[in-house]
């Protein structure tokens, strides 16, 4: 596939969903070598073997051709933007490989050193090599945080890197065969230290082992298909596992009305099955499968009655100023998953959010926000007693989040990179935006966070997934949150960004990534983060989805700090 073709919807998001656990080996060996005490980081340059391999993925193209963003030639590389405009130039194969070469070396390769450098790892020739695909493939944003990132700052399993990498294996928002398999080359490349072209490259003289796509060994592919049912925003979801085991588990879709009996193989290696049977978690992975969902309708299901909610008027009262107690319920500690501020927060696939009714625009006044007024809630799912109660209620009634229905606030759905956005923009006052910002990612347009996204973008308090993906319905971590919070406050009001930075208190300090650790320590200090209790310890959870629950108490906290600070 050409690069830059992958779309980071998922987040996309593709950031955020629990990983299989078919996988072999646990160990910190798999990752790329902690720097010694004062020991420089070595500078690397792309392995022959690479660039054939890249060749072969690319593809030779003598004249220029239009790559979603951008006009390409030779072997991928760019040579114009202007879709109205082909470029009149042609390449030599030779000139083809001495332009890739030289971007390897000068854009590519130095975005894997930078990385590599800045998070103190020293990576070995394969796995560099690996890197160095990955980012020609998808851009250099993914060195902001995300899936990846998160594995190789803090390595897991085996099968924990071949999930974070080859997440990002779609195109226009759909998951791909051959991109999905070129993840595959890639976690083979930095597992394994093995290079393969494809099938039928003849022209290609080298020693690298020539196999088709299917025969790759170690890991195989399950595209899920929901048929009707979504991964969050998704039609389908993406998973590997380590060849000749067992399944375990699979997907879940969600579709209302509906009971999923079962999965049936409808592709084998990308070809199209005649006749579908059915497959169950206890078959091994021998192949590259597409597998679609079998649904029943749900004889329980009832039509929800609609039912106009009473409109009130808050009363307003002088608001008192108290710092909110922080009590938020046991959490239990996720199984790794992979970030998402990217600032590339890690997509991780998305999830299906009921969309927040938004109320209309209405020019912002000077008042402060009421902060424990009485507040008469809509909401049937927001009891009175309940930790969260205080913190909806003040959310609610200075019109940062409403319901994702007229009597429903669901305290427990996951929070998107879009949504949070979108409520610190209304903090701000909803400020004007230009059009030029506005259209900075494609993935924003014409929805209710454009303008929210297009502000939080051009002052530096968010970046995207990819380069021109934002991944808005991807679930946002709670420490990608502490870092859009932290950003607001102090790079963007000016405010203090003093913080201890001891984590020490808490049990999986370790898991918090490097790029969040001065958010998160200074979050924790200012009370807008704390921990749960665990078996082990007070735990931040850093990598766990937050919820609106979480979200409106934060989101207080950060109010008071703020009224506090000015």
């Amino acid at each position: 596939m050409k690069k830059r073709l992958i779309s980071m919807a998922l987040a996309i998001v593709m950031m955020f969903a629990v990983l299989p656990l078919s996988a072999s080996a646990d160990s910190s060996d798999l990752g790329m070598r902690v720097l010694g005490s004062g020991e420089s980081y070595t500078e690397m340059t792309t392995s022959q073997s690479m660039v054939d391999m890249i060749k072969d993925m690319e593809g030779f193209s003598e004249e220029p051709y239009w790559d979603v963003n951008q006009w390409s030639i030779g072997y991928g590389s760019g040579c114009g933007n202007d879709k109205d405009n082909k470029p009149d130039i042609t390449v030599t194969e030779e000139e083809a490989e001495a332009m890739l070469m030289e971007s390897l070396a000068e854009s590519y390769g130095k975005t894997v050193n930078d990385y590599c450098a800045s998070i103190g790892r020293q990576p070995s020739q394969q796995q560099f090599d690996a890197l160095v695909d990955f980012t020609y493939n998808l851009g250099g944003s993914w060195t902001d945080g995300c899936w990846l990132t998160s594995w190789l700052e803090n390595p897991t399993t085996e099968m924990d890197f071949v999930n974070a990498i080859g997440r990002w294996g779609r195109v226009s928002s759909k998951a791909n065969y051959s991109t999905c398999m070129r993840r595959v080359r890639e976690a083979i490349v930095f597992l394994k230290g093995e290079y393969y072209l494809a099938y039928g490259k003849e022209s290609f003289e080298t020693e690298l082992e020539v196999v088709p796509n299917h025969a790759l060994p170690y890991y195989k592919l399950v595209i899920f298909q929901g048929d009707g049912g979504t991964f969050g925003d998704l039609a389908d979801e993406i998973r590997y596992y380590a060849e000749g085991s067992t399944y375990g588990s699979f997907q879940t879709p969600e579709r209302e009305g509906y009971i999923l009996t079962g999965w049936q193989v409808t592709k084998i290696n990308a070809s199209v099955v005649s006749e579908p049977y059915s497959i169950t978690v206890n078959d091994m992975a021998e192949d590259n499968l597409e597998l679609t969902a079998i649904w029943e309708e749900d004889p329980n299901a009832t039509e929800p009655e609609e039912t106009e909610p009473e409109q009130t008027e808050p009363e307003e009262t002088e608001p008192e100023e108290t710092v909110p107690e922080e009590t938020e319920p046991s959490e239990t500690e996720p199984e790794e998953t992979t970030p998402e501020e990217t600032t590339p927060e890690e997509t991780q696939p998305e999830q299906t959010e009921p969309e927040e009714t938004i109320p209309e625009e209405t020019e912002p006044d000077d008042r402060p926000p009421e902060v424990d007024g009485e507040v008469d809630l809509p909401f049937n799912d927001v009891p009175e007693g309940v930790w969260y109660r205080k913190p909806v209620e003040f959310v609610y009634q200075n019109g940062y989040m409403s319901g994702t229905g007229d009597t429903t606030f669901s305290p427990s759905l996951s929070v998107t990179r879009g949504m949070m956005v979108m409520v610190l923009y209304r903090i701000a006052g909803s400020p004007e935006v230009s059009e030029e910002d506005c259209a900075y990612f494609s993935d924003t347009q014409g929805k209710y966070y454009t303008e929210a996204v297009g502000w939080a973008k051009a002052n530096g308090i968010v970046s995207g997934i990819s380069a021109t993906q934002f991944g808005p319905n991807n679930r946002i971590t709670r420490q990608d949150a502490m870092l859009i919070f932290y950003r607001y406050c102090v790079d963007y009001l000016g405010l203090d960004g003093t913080c201890s930075g001891d984590l020490s208190g808490f049990a999986d300090e370790g898991r918090v990534s490097g790029y969040a650790q001065t958010a998160v320590s200074w979050a924790v200090d200012n009370g807008l983060m704390s921990g749960s209790n665990s078996s082990s310890g007070m735990k931040l959870n850093p990598k766990g989805n937050l919820t609106r629950a979480e979200a409106a108490t934060v989101l207080k906290a950060l109010v008071i700090r703020i009224l506090e600070a000015v």
